[in-house]
């Protein structure tokens, strides 16, 4: 038979966003994209949500423009953990969107372990080939942004040219990853 239409608008509000992964549609994505969904948002509270969804089910999730599928909601005090093996973004505050097939957070401010960030822009561009490219702005003291480079995520590029280097007073640098 014909694939189910849907037509859905709604509205909503979480006081744990850590909740939402009980949302996630498991047997619309495939398994990695679930998983990396079902983890990433760990904790906060999603504000002003809004849940467009319209279409056939099989078309789900629309990546062709065959429908509309839209969740979006405003942050305050949320974790996302973005990476495997990195710090979760902490602190945040800003917006999470999802439309089709892709996957959007920018966030005013927030944390990186102890560096402060701001001017963040998560995205995945297509959920049916997820690669995840993050670009934010960071602020710390230098002191520990080198240990971070020494003893963090990136230590395998960085500890060899970070080894003897100490230094004082406060420091900004830009990150952009894929």
């Amino acid at each position: 038979g014909s694939s189910p239409h849907i037509d859905l608008q709604g509205k909503f509000s979480l006081n744990d966003v850590g909740q939402a992964n009980r949302y996630v549609p498991v047997r619309l994505l495939r398994p990695p994209t679930t998983r990396w969904l079902q983890r990433a948002l760990v904790a906060g509270e999603a504000r002003n949500g809004e849940l467009l969804m319209f279409g056939n089910v099989s078309d789900f999730p629309f990546a062709q423009n065959e429908g509309v599928f839209k969740v979006g909601f405003d942050m305050k005090d949320t974790t996302i953990d973005y990476l495997q093996g990195w710090p979760s973004a902490t602190d945040l505050q800003g917006r999470f969107d999802i439309e089709g097939a892709s996957i959007r957070t920018v966030v005013r401010d927030g944390k990186l372990d102890s560096m402060r960030i701001s001017n963040l822009d998560a995205r995945i561009d297509n959920l049916l080939n997820p690669v995840l490219t993050v670009s934010t702005t960071g602020a710390d003291s230098l002191a520990r942004m080198i240990q971070f480079g020494k003893t963090g995520p990136l230590k395998g590029l960085l500890k060899p040219a970070l080894t003897g280097i100490d230094a004082t007073g406060r420091a900004q640098m830009d990150v952009n990853l894929t």
